[in-house]
């Protein structure tokens, strides 16, 4: 069960990424909408009601830092399947068959899966995948929260680094609309870079799953 301490370092970990979001959203607005923000009569405001402000300020940072970090990991989600289609602890035998899905959306979401997997993986490969993955990491979770430590503190990080790759992005799009093609190729190739980045996080994580999950059952048998 999540203690008070844990509860305040998640709320704290979403309030940074929903700032982060915040600032990219705002700064893309400005260069592609050219949206005006008078930074001294926010300021004033906030001043004259520091309380309240306070308070939904933090509470839409935490609010957007939730929604930052959903659409975050959708958008990295696929890096994850393919790392865990690989894995023989998660997946130990191969080929299972797709179900057509009856309406073309589906048939197009089921084609562009099966790409992004490569290899011949299915997207049932990829269903049976995830599930032992995350039943290996909620055993762990339950038996022993010494050995979750580690996969825990992956997590968290993930968590930080997709929503920075996004927000970087974000950055980079606005930049190259507005024309300014030299800093956004630079945040170009920090996005890219926090992106390899996300894909190694992703690596230890699987990595720190199973490894918890074998020495769990080491020390069960013994």
């Amino acid at each position: 069960m999540e203690t008070l301490s844990e509860f305040v370092a998640s709320a704290i970990e979403f309030i940074v990424g929903g700032v982060l979001f915040l600032l990219s959203v705002a700064g893309a607005a400005v260069a592609v909408f050219h949206v005006r923000l008078d930074i001294k009569e926010l300021a004033a405001l906030g001043q004259a009601y520091s309380t309240a402000a306070t308070a939904i300020f933090a509470s839409l940072a935490y609010a957007t830092g939730v929604f930052a970090e959903s659409v975050a990991r959708a958008s990295f989600e696929w890096q994850l399947d393919r790392i865990t289609v690989r894995t023989p602890e998660f997946l130990s035998a191969r080929g299972a068959l797709d179900v057509p899905p009856d309406w073309p959306w589906g048939r197009f979401r089921q084609a562009l899966s099966r790409r992004l997997l490569g290899d011949g993986f299915t997207v049932a490969d990829r269903t049976v995948a995830r599930a032992e993955r995350e039943r290996q990491r909620w055993d762990v979770m339950r038996t022993d929260p010494g050995l979750y430590a580690d996969i825990g503190g992956q997590l968290k990080r993930l968590r930080v680094e997709r929503v920075v790759a996004l927000c970087l992005a974000i950055v980079a799009f606005a930049c190259l609309w507005s024309g300014h093609v030299t800093p956004g190729l630079f945040v170009v190739v920090a996005a890219l870079g926090m992106g390899a980045l996300v894909n190694a996080r992703f690596e230890r994580f699987v990595k720190a799953i199973k490894g918890g999950y074998r020495l769990m059952r080491t020390e069960a048998a013994s």
